[in-house]
């Protein structure tokens, strides 16, 4: 038997005449899809007892995640007995002191999971050779798994997301159980000539997947309208009373409960999509699965933030669907692949140069270390411990370290060390820097638009409530074109707003479907009003100015892309994906540089009502539950927030294909469009003017005590953006209270918005100080860049690097700090600064860019 994949300890194995036929040279797609067809003509027994096979493997892990964690199953009962038997503790359940351990059963198991893992670590189990040691870190890794299984069951009614990650990562493993079992009855099962393998497995199950989603669709729509389970105000204060949740009206369990089926079968769906991109002529590597998946996840956590406020669980909804989501298709490619994660760690390696084509490494490294940073700090104990038992030889299965070696030397293990050794090696000034820029990024989605941006608009509901229908109007596309203008703020708010203030006040002049109506076009042409000013007062009015052409990247080869589709003379369907998906700014100001006719891209920009309407639905059908609360208005507001995530997602990946299939059928036409001479001088002006700031303050260039303060100013704040970043993510609701738009300050937040105590307010005192420390970053790295500014300045004037001694700056006093503060130099490439005007020029380099 040949092993045909491996991934976290999962073995797929397939007879050797299988590999045989997996490494002959296959046939092509037109091949391929005949046997597709054949298997079903030649042999209808077959075909049948296939599809019906596969139909079973994924329709039992469905019917049992939707019978115990479903509402329309016995999901509120096993969340109330999960809930007690956590809650007694395993101290109590083992008979043990109650001072032992967790205080819960699920802590508990995690927390042996955990030990167990740290253990294997520290013997070395990843070097085990030993026949009998095998098996045995099978069986452990086996029953971890169990146990971590049992632990997410036991904490679903305080982590109710649990139940939905178990089921897209189950899945996965369902699927390649059954391709074993397959490949054990009957290894020919496709035909002698035609490869088994995993990958030819998978284009056999999107209608099965189809098929269970639409069953699950149909008999949640079933229950919901029948058995009067709409998600009415009394169905969540039922929701909440039973499962104990502390505020009546913001049970996310019970939402769940009540939404699982929809979640399921977006789940269904999902892996539907995933295998029919296994379809013939549709070969994808495993890698660039990957990456799209990756991509996916960065598209969804946009839509969450863009979405926040309409609904706390259907936020949450959506960045664990997509987290849980990319873990799933992780597990597919790994065990896909013929060597596993290490093959694909091997992809990443040999062919990451090309994928990142044109993005800085230190990108990646700062994406890394503050997603992952803290997690490694915590491991380097462990690490030390494992390597203090390799040196005391003391145990027979960890790795025997000789005296004479370097590694015998070393506090970490060799492997640490060496992986340390590389981290040291790089350039922490540029790293730190995009390690702050990349988190205040994350800050403006995870807070300012998720958590301010409602605010704000729920404070203008309240505010304009009783105001005329044409005021009410007025307020909103005038509001609505400010926020536009900014780039970072979503079109999403803007729509969910706009459905709950324009219903409200137009009912009694145009009725309820008329107001709804009403309130779609006013959102259209709040949009088609914004694209206009971005075209034509911003695009076409500063097309002549370097710096707008560069903020564009005119020269990049998305953009190109963007110029190739855009100046198609008419209409496209790829010219009106990028209108509509495209990101407005660069959009609708590209349209202006390039002087694309007006009319067509407003006419272009149309079809974004599809866009438009599910989202101006949400608001409009939130507003009426809230005035009808036992009616089923509350059941089609997620449903038609559901949609409009689907929508903008789906809209944003159109565009990407678009861009992805010019950058393949179209590359020489994109080569061949000439750099925009003014922005490419005025791009190597910088670049050179940052390659020279860069060279001046590299990391090894700043271990002199001299540079003590800009050590630690960098320093401080890149812990200060780490920390606060992990805490917004892993402790939401100690940071900030829930708040919906179709909330009040008055009722939800007692009277204030916010508050420096954060007694009241949408904020909780550790998000007031979260508040604080990312602020404090923020002017760290402001100071840090001024510092950087002076030093290569003083380096272009004395033609050293070393200028603390060319110039006998004293860095190390405060006095320094103050006075660039005060006097910020300026930094002109090829022209040496004199002395005495380094301290009379303001800094007119965009800081924007140093990183």
């Amino acid at each position: 038997m040949a092993k045909s994949a491996m991934a976290n300890g999962l073995e797929v194995e397939a007879p050797d005449n299988a590999d045989k036929h997996r490494n002959e040279s296959a046939p092509d797609p037109v091949d391929r899809e005949d046997k597709w067809f054949k298997l079903f003509k030649e042999t209808p027994i077959k075909g049948v007892v296939l599809f019906a096979t596969l139909t079973l493997a994924i329709g039992i892990p469905t019917l049992v995640y939707l019978t115990a964690f479903a509402g329309m199953g016995y999901g509120e009962q096993v969340f109330t007995h999960t809930r007690e038997h956590n809650e007694k503790g395993a101290s109590e359940r083992l008979g043990l002191s109650s001072d032992f351990g967790p205080s819960s059963l699920g802590g508990f198991l995690a927390g042996v999971v955990m030990c167990t893992l740290i253990t294997l670590y520290l013997l070395d189990a990843e070097l085990w050779e030993d026949p009998t040691a095998l098996r045995v870190r099978r069986a452990i890794l086996t029953m971890c798994g169990f146990l971590t299984v049992l632990g997410i069951i036991y904490t679903a009614a305080d982590y109710p997301f649990g139940p939905l990650c178990l089921l897209l990562m189950g899945l996965p493993v369902m699927q390649v159980i059954t391709y074993r079992a397959i490949m054990r009855f009957d290894p020919h099962w496709m035909g002698a000539t035609f490869p088994t393998g995993f990958r030819d497995f998978l284009i056999f199950l999107p209608e099965p997947f189809i098929l269970i989603g639409v069953i699950t669709l149909a008999s949640w729509l079933g229950w919901v309208i029948h058995k009067d389970n709409e998600w009415s105000t009394a169905q969540q204060r039922q929701y909440a009373e039973n499962l104990d949740c502390p505020e009546h009206q913001d049970c996310l369990g019970g939402f769940l409960l009540w939404i699982s089926p929809l979640l399921c079968a977006s789940v269904l769906f999902f892996y539907a999509g995933f295998a029919y991109t296994f379809r013939p002529g549709r070969k994808q590597s495993e890698l660039k699965m990957l990456g799209a998946s990756t991509g996916l996840v960065m598209i969804a956590l946009w839509v969450a933030s863009s979405l926040a406020g309409v609904s706390e669980g259907l936020t949450s909804g959506i960045f664990f669907f997509a987290l849980a989501a990319l873990i799933g298709v992780g597990i597919t490619v790994a065990l896909m692949s013929e060597g596993g994660w290490q093959k694909i760690f091997a992809d990443m390696k040999n062919k990451g140069k090309d994928a990142v084509a044109g993005v800085d490494p230190d990108w990646i490294r700062a994406l890394f270390m503050i997603t992952a940073g803290p997690l490694v700090l915590l491991f380097l104990p462990v690490s030390a411990l494992n390597q203090y038992l390799r040196k005391c030889m003391c145990l027979p299965c960890t790795k025997v370290v000789p005296h004479d070696s370097e590694e015998w030397n070393y506090t970490l293990t060799g492997e640490m060390q060496a992986r340390i050794d590389r981290v040291r090696v790089w350039n922490w000034t540029s790293v730190g820097r995009k390690i702050i820029w990349i988190g205040v990024g994350y800050q403006l989605l995870s807070v300012v638009v998720s958590q301010f941006t409602v605010l704000f608009l729920a404070w203008m509901n309240e505010a304009v409530s009783s105001w005329s229908l044409g005021a009410i109007v007025g307020i909103t596309i005038s509001v609505g074109l400010i926020l536009f203008l900014l780039p970072p703020v979503p079109g999403a708010p803007i729509y969910v707003t706009a459905g709950i203030l324009i219903p409200s006040a137009g009912e009694d002049s145009f009725g309820a479907f008329g107001a709804v109506i009403l309130a779609i076009l006013v959102s259209l042409a709040t949009k088609l009003m914004a694209c206009f000013l971005q075209q034509v007062a911003i695009g076409g009015t500063l097309a002549g100015k370097v710096w707008i052409r560069q903020i564009c990247m005119v020269n990049t080869s998305m953009i190109k892309c963007f110029r190739l589709i855009l100046q198609e003379p008419s209409l496209t369907v790829s010219k009106v994906g990028i209108l509509v998906g495209g990101p407005d700014w660069p959009t609708s100001v590209l349209c202006g540089i390039l002087k694309i006719p007006l009319l067509q891209t407003m006419i272009g920009t149309l079809p974004a009502i599809v866009l438009i309407a599910p989202c101006t639905l949400t608001g409009a059908l939130y507003y009426y539950s809230g005035k009808y609360p036992d009616s089923y208005y509350g059941t089609l507001a997620v449903i038609s927030g559901m949609i409009g995530a689907g929508v903008q997602s789906g809209s944003l990946v159109v565009a990407t294909f678009y861009v992805d299939k010019i950058l393949r059928d179209r590359k020489d036409e994109v080569d061949a469009i000439p750099d925009d001479e003014e922005v490419k001088m005025a791009d190597d002006r910088e670049r050179a003017i940052n390659k020279q700031r860069e060279e001046a303050v590299e990391w090894p260039r700043l271990q002199g005590p001299n540079y003590f303060w800009m050590r630690f100013v960098l320093k401080a704040s890149v812990f200060m953006m780490v920390f606060s970043c992990w805490v917004v993510t892993i402790l939401p609701g100690w940071c900030f209270r829930s708040f919906e738009l179709t909330d009040t300050i008055d009722e939800k937040l007692g009277g204030r918005a916010w508050t420096l105590k954060g007694d009241k307010g949408i904020t909780r005192p550790l998000g007031n100080a979260v508040l604080l420390l990312f602020f404090m970053s923020c002017c760290g790295l402001w100071l840090f860049v001024r510092m950087s500014n002076d030093v290569a300045s003083l380096a272009s004037v004395s033609g050293s690097h070393d200028t603390a001694r060319a110039w006998h700056f004293p860095w190390s006093s405060a006095g320094a700090v103050s006075m660039i503060c005060a006097h910020p130099p300026r930094l002109q490439l090829g022209q040496p600064a004199r002395r005495n005007t380094l301290l009379l020029h303001p800094h007119r380099v965009s800081t924007n860019r140093l990183a």
